[in-house]
C-alpha cells in the first residue's frame, strides 16, 4: 500500500466520521426541534388555559362591580329615605312641642283661674260668715232667710264654678300627661 492509498483510506475514514458526526448533529437538531415544538405546544396550551382563567376572572370582577354598584345605589336610596323620614319626624316633633307648650300655657291659665276662684270662694265664705253675724244681730228673720238663701245660691254657684274649674284643671293635666307621653314614646 502506498502512501496515496493510505491517504485515501484515511480521508475516507475522516469523511465517514464527519458524515456520521453530521448525521448525529442532524438527529440531535431534529430532536431539539421536536422538543421545542412539544414545549411550544405545551406553552400555547398553558397560555390558552391562562387566557380562559383571565377571562373568567374578568367576568367575575365585572359581576362583582355590577353588584357593588347596585348595592351602592340601594344604600343611597335607603339613606335618602331615612333623611326624609328624619325631616318628617323633626317637623312632627316641633309640632308636638308647640302643642305641648300651648297646652301648658292653657293649663297655667286654668290654674290661675282656679286660684282666683278659690280666693273668691274664700271671700264669699268670709262674707257669708259676716252676713251670718249680721243676721244674728238683725232682728228680722225674713231678711236673714232671704239673704241666707241668696248667699247659699251664690255659694252653690261658686262651688259649681270651682268644681268646673277643677274638672277643667284635671282634664288639662290629663291631656298634658298624654301629650308628654306621646312625645316621649315618639307617636
Amino acid at each position: 500500500m502506498n502512501a496515496a492509498d493510505r491517504y485515501q483510506e484515511e480521508a475516507k475514514k475522516q469523511i465517514r466520521a464527519k458524515a456520521e458526526e453530521l448525521e448525529n448533529t442532524r438527529k440531535a437538531g431534529l430532536m431539539l426541534m421536536n422538543t421545542a415544538d412539544t414545549y411550544q405546544e405545551a406553552a400555547m396550551k398553558q397560555i390558552k388555559e391562562k387566557a380562559g382563567e383571565l377571562e373568567d376572572a374578568r367576568k367575575a370582577v365585572l359581576a362583582l362591580m355590577k353588584a357593588a354598584d347596585a348595592y351602592q345605589e340601594e344604600a343611597k336610596k335607603k339613606i335618602k329615605d331615612k333623611v326624609q323620614e328624619l325631616k318628617v319626624m323633626g317637623a312632627q316633633k316641633a309640632e308636638l312641642d308647640a302643642r305641648v307648650e300651648s297646652l301648658e300655657s292653657r293649663l297655667k291659665a286654668a290654674l290661675a283661674k282656679n286660684l282666683e276662684l278659690e280666693d273668691d270662694y274664700g271671700k264669699v265664705q268670709a262674707a257669708n260668715d259676716n252676713l251670718r253675724l249680721e243676721v244674728e244681730k238683725d232682728a228680722s228673720a225674713k231678711a236673714f232667710d232671704a239673704e241666707k238663701e241668696e248667699i247659699l245660691t251664690e255659694l252653690e254657684d261658686l262651688k259649681m264654678k270651682v268644681e268646673v274649674t277643677q274638672a277643667n284643671k284635671d282634664l288639662m293635666e290629663g291631656e298634658n300627661d298624654k301629650l308628654q307621653l306621646d312625645a316621649f314614646t315618639g307617636i
